[in-house]
């Protein structure tokens, strides 16, 4: 006999927890997604004997936080749709449980799982029917799928349906026309539909080289885990997919989840011809320096800033990292020092990639001079290691790299801004800077023009590559101007806009002052005006 029913029997305490009247409404609000007949998760969980038959399971699953799947802190910031028991809920499931999970007397319908949703798609695309390999460990597959854009579409919803039990999660890009080529030949290369992928779409991609930084990274147009709701956007908001883009489906099929089967999941969209009043970007922040030596716990941060004119309103987070990750946090920095935690992932779980959405009346809005601050952890000691072949693997030394041995650090941002069309295909990077060439004067100095709040990304990379035929060489190498740096700065003002100068000023000066000031007779002089003029500057 327990002693909470040795209790009730002698006068004492309240009346223990039954199914009916308190567990059935726990498991079918925060279980009932995925836990029913049919559902993507392994068994189901919507009748007394059901749940009663993996109670202590359960219960283990609840209080460690695994289950329901929501890894982000719920101390730090609130999402939208969050899963995440009450600590009293937790208590209640273990207290049916010593009490002999009494039935207790039925006073009505039982409480309705929550009902996942669908959409009416304009287009739908289909993984052909490849049946995974995933036996005894995951596999990560890409599917080139077979939707056109002759023109450019505008997203205004999606929604991915699972089409067998192993699927576990799910990413979906548009690769544009400049980037297809690699994915093409890697899904000719192998048998079979699909192609070997893990960290990204793109085989062997360098995401930290300047020459990525400049062509942009893999537009995210989509993500899925089981239990996810269609992902609907806003009315009048919508996420650009440009002419000639190719979707791209990444799969995490999961060795646990039941027998392999050919998977048809699905993935439907709402497009539209119709520009809409805002456009969703979804683009990484990155920390690509990682040093992470065999035996240690590393942790990297880096602030991103806000070096543009204008806010940068944030509507969801996605985390990325592999599998010695073991924590990942954003802050928000503010311009007078100011912290408040937007995001803490504590305990890493690279199964459970989750996007987290922000409340649409609350989203972080970042002002000029604001700022994000990434920090990824990574424990490279012999027990965090994974398995290869059912063996665990030695630590090594680890860098940045997309395979599953190596690692990444990345936060992909999904923002919200005021529609603008494509520029030009024959418009030049610098194009617009009239009036910063005006204001520099008829001496036009390097700092004056690579801090113009028009020299966005492409226009500083472009004046970089030009600057080096004149001269600017010896003072990038003289003056230790390194990659990493202009990379960093790179991904700051791809993501919020603004002067790629203003955040080298701010962020690497001890690099960039020298650099400018050797530059500055070059510019001067007008030995570089022909390199400028190429990419727009108009000297």
């Amino acid at each position: 006999m327990s002693l909470v029913v040795l209790m009730l029997l002698l006068g004492c305490g309240e009346p223990p927890p039954t199914w009916h009247d308190d567990i059935q409404p726990i498991v079918a609000t925060n279980c009932g997604a995925c836990h029913v007949q049919g559902g993507a998760a392994p068994f189901a969980l919507e009748t007394y004997d059901e749940t009663l038959a993996v109670g202590e399971l359960a219960y283990a699953s609840m209080a460690a936080g695994t289950m329901p799947p929501w890894p982000a802190d719920p101390d730090c910031r609130e999402f939208y749709g969050q899963l995440v028991l009450e600590p009293e809920e937790i208590e209640a499931f273990r207290a049916w449980l010593d009490a002999d999970a009494p039935l207790g007397a039925s006073s009505g319908e039982p409480v309705a799982p929550p009902v996942i949703g669908t959409i009416e798609p304009t287009h739908t695309d289909t993984v052909p029917g490849y049946v995974s390999t995933a036996v005894t460990e995951d596999e990560y597959r890409c599917f080139v799928l077979d939707t056109e854009f002759p023109e450019t579409m505008y997203l205004e919803a999606t929604h991915v349906v699972a089409g067998a039990p192993q699927v576990h999660h799910v990413l979906v890009y548009a690769i544009g026309e400049d980037a297809i080529g690699p994915v093409l030949a890697a899904d000719a290369a192998e048998e079979g539909p699909g192609y070997s992928c893990f960290g990204n779409p793109l085989p062997n991609a360098n995401f930290v080289s300047l020459d990525t930084v400049e062509r942009g990274f893999p537009n995210q147009i989509g993500a899925w885990v089981p239990g996810q709701a269609p992902a609907v956007q806003a009315p009048g908001d919508a996420i650009r997919v440009e002419a000639g883009s190719t979707v791209v489906l990444q799969v995490h099929y999961s060795a646990l989840a039941g027998d392999p089967a050919p998977d048809e999941t699905e993935y439907q969209m709402i497009l539209s011809t119709v520009e809409p009043t805002r456009l969703v970007r979804t683009v990484p922040l990155l920390i690509p320096e990682l040093s992470i030596h065999a035996g240690s716990e590393v942790s990297v941060r880096h602030l991103f800033g806000n070096h543009g004119r204008n806010d940068v309103t944030i509507t969801s987070m996605t985390p990325h990292m592999h599998l010695l990750a073991s924590k990942q946090q954003v802050d928000v920095v503010r311009a007078d020092e100011t912290r408040e935690c937007g995001l803490d992932v504590p305990e890493w779980d690279f199964d459970w990639q989750m996007s987290y959405l922000l409340d649409p009346e609350a989203p972080i809005v970042l002002a000029p001079g604001d700022g994000l601050e990434l920090t990824c952890v990574f424990d490279n000691t012999a027990e965090n290691q994974p398995f290869v072949d059912g063996e665990q693997v030695e630590p090594r030394y680890v860098e940045w790299g997309d395979g599953s041995l190596d690692e990444m650090c990345m936060v992909y941002l999904s923002t919200v801004e005021p529609f603008t069309p494509l520029p030009d295909a024959s418009e030049k990077p610098c194009a617009g800077t009239e009036q910063c060439v005006a204001d520099c004067g008829d001496s036009p100095t390097a700092d004056c023009l690579l801090q113009c709040p028009e020299a966005d990304a492409a226009c500083a990379v472009c004046m970089l590559d030009e600057g080096y035929s004149c001269g600017f060489t010896p003072c990038a190498l003289g003056f230790s101007l390194d990659e990493s740096c202009i990379t960093t700065c790179l991904i700051s003002t791809l993501m919020f806009g603004g002067s790629t100068g203003q955040c080298l000023a701010d962020q690497c000066a001890e690099q960039y002052d020298p650099f400018v000031q050797c530059a500055e007779d070059k510019i001067s002089s007008g030995e570089c005006n022909s390199a400028m003029n190429r990419c727009g500057w108009e000297l």
